[in-house]
């Protein structure tokens, strides 16, 4: 994102103007998305914890994040997360994932990620997407748990962490 991105209100978003439609772009306003997202949610039957939105200043670019009360898992908390744009810079994407506590993070898998370029019925197809990435959130989020679990189980001696902290850095 070419401008700071900084955290706002909800409101920031809501009342973003919007851009004008196209023959070739449809326009998904932040708000749309946001309004989906907490109806899907409640007719899920889940609870937000919390809620983060990031905008650049002019709010043509924004990040939305859902921190939902479910479970009681010591390290993690079950995740909804957006990005949107009205300048064309980014498609609109969603996923559900994992809120890391400890390090204020987060992880994904590769089953809830999906992305939208703002064309044709791109407004309807997000609404459609958000529905059905919540009918799935609970299988999910419980594979991620999983995951989790599996990495806690893997010991490593110090020398093997620095080697991996090495290849890592050296591969960016």
């Amino acid at each position: 994102m070419p401008r700071k991105i900084g955290n706002v209100a909800r409101s920031v978003l809501v009342n973003a103007p919007l851009p004008a439609a196209t023959k070739s772009y449809t326009v998904i306003s932040h708000s749309h998305i946001i309004n989906t997202i907490m109806q899907e949610l409640k007719a899920n039957n889940f609870t937000i914890e919390h809620e983060l939105y990031k905008c650049t200043k002019d709010a043509m670019q924004a990040v939305g994040k859902f921190v939902l009360d479910y479970e009681d898992d010591p390290d993690l908390k079950m995740m909804y997360s957006f990005v949107n744009s009205y300048n064309k810079t980014i498609k609109f994407g969603a996923t559900f994932g994992a809120y890391i506590k400890d390090s204020d993070s987060f992880m994904v898998g590769n089953l809830g990620d999906w992305r939208r370029k703002h064309t044709g019925n791109a407004d309807q197809e997000t609404a459609d997407k958000i529905a059905e990435q919540m009918s799935d959130a609970q299988t999910y989020y419980d594979s991620l748990k999983v995951a989790k679990q599996n990495m806690m189980n893997i010991n490593i001696s110090k020398k093997e962490f620095g080697s991996l902290l090495g290849i890592f850095y050296m591969n960016g």
